[in-house]
């Protein structure tokens, strides 16, 4: 039987604080090795874990290459492939995304900032408000890790960005473009203002035969009454469209504030916004519940995220986050007025604290809250995960993780999937897996 309910999913974190000050750092890039090692259980199967890592390091640039490979010990329902095979891989060798995961961490930029480059296991992407795409995360799942892009390019007047979940087979593919007009050939603006046109897909969304094609695209204005040295306050308002191969033009707008305060190494996020949606329009349809939804959204996998058409309705969305230092924690709730009957709140609660000897990140999503109870109470539409490392001697680092998730099987069935893993490793690997 799978092991008893976690609020908690391991990643293969790598060790924290395992740094150099800025007089021990030797000049020119700087290569390390590392080396994981554990054991434990995904879903009801025993497996090994092995993470070989490869770090380079330098002014600009930073390549962290490691490979989860995870071995099946044994197999309590086999199939008829692996019923003489009692060590299997979990790792699927056909997917080219498999490989594609490897790139672990690659961070380029350039010496003014102005492009920025981000390739790995990306976590907790957002365009601009979140109308579209927020907090989104490709996959929570230990045993599918999926490394994507984030590309930004800056000046001045405009901002554009590119995010994908897949260096192979993308399924989310997402970009902006923001443009302060009123700073265009040095004319200044008295309250500054910002005009942002976001599209966003999943070329191969999951329906009951095949795929399809879904997306939106909206435009946001953002005004900011009031800017100054450590805080502001802007106001915004899109107006979005969206579709899918069989229907189109299913719009939707968002009315919000947003509230950004920063000094020194605090920081302080508050965004409230009310929705009003036609049918077929869901708020922020790509957020961090979607790696589920996309799959199904009810335990027998008949229905996907992308065969539900979301009721008209007017609801209420917002986000808290702050940071001191090495702690940073954070929520965000959804509320829909037109799911009343069925699944009205949708929240999430997030946390990392980090020293120079220990990691520790959690973060737990219900799409399907009534009370404050449904918190822990995790099944089908719930996702949970912990992770955490610590520094035991010199470069000796031990770590586990626990998850709580969804997972289809080869019958296309969902179920509710608990995993976890425990174990050592050795080296400077550099990479701490954000949640």
């Amino acid at each position: 039987m799978a092991p008893a309910l976690f609020i908690v999913a391991l990643t293969a974190a790598a060790p924290p604080g395992l740094t150099q000050t800025v007089e021990d750092q030797p000049e020119g890039p700087q290569w390390t090795l590392s080396m994981q090692a554990g054991g434990g259980r995904l879903s009801e199967d025993p497996v090994a874990m092995f993470r070989p890592r490869v770090t380079l390091e330098g002014s600009q640039l930073r390549v962290a290459l490691a490979a989860p490979l995870f071995l099946k010990i044994s197999d309590e329902s086999p199939t008829a492939d692996s019923r003489t095979m009692p060590v299997t891989w979990q790792n699927d060798w056909s997917d080219f995304e498999t490989y594609a995961a490897w790139i672990e961490d690659l961070a380029y930029r350039s010496k003014r900032g102005a492009i920025q480059l981000r390739a790995g296991g990306l976590r907790r992407q957002t365009l601009g408000h979140g109308t579209l795409v927020d907090d989104y995360t490709g996959s929570y799942d230990p045993s599918m890790p999926r490394s994507g892009v984030d590309f930004v390019v800056t000046t001045d007047v405009v901002e554009a960005k590119l995010i994908t979940d897949g260096l192979v087979r993308p399924r989310l593919v997402a970009a902006s473009i923001a443009i302060a007009p009123f700073q265009i050939d040095d004319r200044a603006a008295g309250e500054p203002l910002t005009v942002a046109l976001e599209v966003a897909t999943d070329m191969r969304a999951p329906i009951t035969q095949g795929t399809t094609q879904i997306g939106g695209a909206d435009i946001v204005v953002t005004g900011a009454p009031y800017v100054g040295d450590e805080l502001m306050w802007s106001l915004y308002g899109s107006l979005g469209s969206f579709f899918t191969e069989t229907r189109s033009g299913a719009l939707g707008t968002h009315i919000g504030t947003e509230l950004n305060w920063v000094r020194g190494r605090e920081a302080l996020l508050l965004r409230v916004e009310a929705t009003v949606a036609g049918a077929g329009y869901d708020p922020s349809y790509f957020d961090d519940q979607y790696a589920a939804e996309r799959n199904a959204l009810d335990r027998d996998g008949a229905t996907s995220k992308a065969m539900r058409v979301a009721p008209a309705g007017y609801g209420t969305r917002g986000r808290v986050e702050f940071q001191t230092g090495p702690l940073t924690l954070g929520t965000s709730v959804e509320h829909s007025f037109a799911r009343a009957a069925e699944n009205p709140t949708r929240a999430s609660l997030y946390g990392e604290l980090t020293s120079n000897l220990w990691h520790v990140g959690m973060r737990v999503s219900q799409r399907a809250m009534r009370d404050s109870g449904d918190w822990f109470a995790m099944g089908t539409n719930s996702m949970a995960i912990l992770d955490a490392a610590v520094r035991i001697h010199e470069e000796w680092f031990a770590y586990t993780l626990l998850h709580h998730g969804i997972r289809a099987g080869d019958d296309g069935i969902v179920t509710p999937v608990s995993d976890w893993v425990i174990g050592v490793g050795y080296g400077m690997a550099g990479t701490l897996n954000r949640l």
